[in-house]
């Protein structure tokens, strides 16, 4: 690594170049750059010995007379919901030090772990590099977080696919908008979901998107991420939690984005095939039919009591479960005996958390707006694919 920098520090006090080339330079698009970094400022006389040759080419010695050594560092503030860049800014009153041309040689190796080499061409790559970082930056919004730098660039284009769709990106904008208002970026996660093509986990509020979506189809991928998103904004309504009409407004919607993308619903898998031929014989056949697919599911239009009566009973059951694991776990204190105790509790804490939302009134009005809305979601749908069926 320190050949690598000392290679850096020779080839850009090496070769000539005009003073314009001192401008503005983008940082690399990958890696993505995740904090703040500082970049010495360069008076305009410098420039017939700097940043000229190709950083793969050895330079000569270091020109026997230098500027003035004082440092007047330029810092390019960034906001934290930006992709951080580095600039070099016209010179300014003033001179850099070796010091300094030092640091910032070491701070560009660091865009590579390994080999500096591919980062630090891509440095130099100016207007090509400029544009892979506006475009990361205008298709991914800070309110969507993911941990891998690669997973953030194959996001932004998904974000970007679901956002052409009129509904997807009504969907989009209310969930960032509830993202910033909570003060917390909406986690995402690409995971082999092992069937499933998304889940969003509201205990620890981390959405998945199957591992097939990171290198597909973004259309797929966008109509699976618009029926996450909508799952965080009903969440927020404050109905229960294991609600059938979730899932219906979900794949409505999801049916909906694809549609308006252009993509048959077939493509999506057997699942959206089969929802959307139960959806054009009525609205009835595809909440019975859905109610088979989840049968655990809870129903509004069983009434508030059978609705409680079926809490109570899964409440009953996931309690003796509980118990029962914990001996187990006594006797036996295994990771996987622990990994089962705990996902159990998991369960009865949301369970519990349904309970008290059907006792109070703000849940049950909550519950009802859902499912009248949902009702007519459904109505609306079934209409306009039997019009489409028929011209």
């Amino acid at each position: 690594m320190r050949r690598a920098i000392l290679a850096v520090i020779a080839a850009l006090f090496s070769a000539p170049v005009s003073a314009a080339t001192l401008s503005r330079i983008p940082s690399a698009p990958v890696p993505i750059l995740r904090g703040s970094l500082a970049a010495p400022s360069f008076r305009t006389g410098l420039s017939p010995i700097l940043l000229a040759a190709p950083l793969t080419a050895p330079g000569p010695t270091l020109p026997a007379v230098l500027p003035q050594l004082q440092p007047t560092p330029a810092v390019q503030v960034q906001t934290p919901e930006a992709i951080p860049e580095i600039y070099i800014t016209p010179a300014l009153p003033g001179a850099f030090s070796l010091e300094h041309l030092v640091s910032f040689a070491a701070t560009l190796s660091r865009l590579a772990t390994d080999d500096p080499k591919p980062a630090l061409d891509a440095f130099w790559n100016g207007p090509q590099a400029r544009s892979a970082v506006a475009a990361v930056e205008a298709e991914t919004p800070s309110g969507l977080a993911t941990p891998r730098d690669a997973d953030l660039q194959r996001l932004g284009g998904i974000v970007a696919a679901s956002r052409a769709a009129p509904t997807g990106r009504k969907i989009v904008d209310a969930a960032l908008a509830l993202a910033k208002k909570e003060g917390k970026p909406i986690q995402v996660r690409f995971h082999d979901l092992k069937g499933n093509l998304g889940e969003y986990d509201y205990m620890s509020r981390v959405l998945y998107l199957d591992r097939r979506y990171a290198d597909g189809d973004t259309n797929l991928a966008a109509a699976t991420l618009v029926h996450e998103l909508l799952h965080i904004l009903q969440h927020a309504e404050g109905v229960p939690s294991e609600a059938l009409e979730m899932e219906l407004e979900a794949h409505v919607v999801t049916l909906k984005v694809l549609a308006e993308l252009g993509v048959p619903a077939k493509r999506d898998g057997s699942f959206s095939a089969a929802a959307e031929r139960e959806l054009r014989k009525s609205p009835q056949a595809f909440e019975e039919w859905m109610a088979g697919q989840l049968s655990s599911k809870l129903r509004l239009n069983k009434g508030f009591a059978a609705a409680m009566e079926d809490l109570e009973a899964e409440r009953d059951e996931i309690e003796e479960d509980v118990e029962n694991l914990e001996e187990a776990y006594a006797e036996h204190a295994t990771a996987q005996a622990k990994g089962r105790l705990a996902k159990a509790r998991e369960r009865l804490d949301a369970v519990l958390a349904d309970i008290k939302v059907l006792k109070s009134p703000s849940g049950r009005a909550a519950y009802r707006k859902l499912a009248a809305r949902v009702r007519i979601l459904m109505q609306r749908y079934h209409r306009d694919l039997v019009r489409r069926r028929q011209s």
